[in-house]
């Protein structure tokens, strides 16, 4: 067999195997999970949000980090594994941010307790790395 098929063959084991997952929560928690091949990005969110018994998971998302320092929101109707993050992965674990993606006005339109600490949260975070940035230039 070529050298080209193996890797093909490879890649194709690995995804009908599915991927370990760890997904870093917005108090640096991290859960692990093993995510199967047909498990879609909505029901792996679902999962996350469950962890909160979180209401209202319409404004929260899970991202990838990329090699510039940016998020790259996981599309909700696509399946896990079919992200083209996850082909690179070569048997890595898949790290995954679940991070505020949809903002409201003020915090007294959310109806959760766990919505609201979640969203402080995610702005603590915010104006910690607004802050520790303005350090390292000073």
């Amino acid at each position: 067999m070529s050298r080209e098929r193996i890797e093909r063959r490879k890649l194709w084991l690995q995804m009908s195997l599915g991927v370990r997952v760890e997904v870093v929560l917005l108090d640096d928690r991290r859960l692990q999970l093993n995510v199967g091949p047909r498990l879609l990005t909505h029901e792996l969110l679902a999962m996350v949000a469950s962890h909160f018994i979180l209401k209202e998971s319409q404004y929260f998302s899970l991202a990838l980090l990329d090699s510039t320092g940016h998020y790259q929101w996981l599309s909700h109707d696509r399946r896990v594994v079919d992200h083209d993050a996850v082909r690179t992965l070569n048997g890595a674990p898949l790290t995954l941010y679940f991070l505020v993606k949809y903002y409201v006005d003020s915090v007294l339109h959310l109806q959760g307790p766990q919505t609201v600490e979640l969203f402080y949260q995610h702005a603590r975070n915010l104006v910690y790395k607004v802050s520790t940035a303005i350090m390292s230039v000073v």
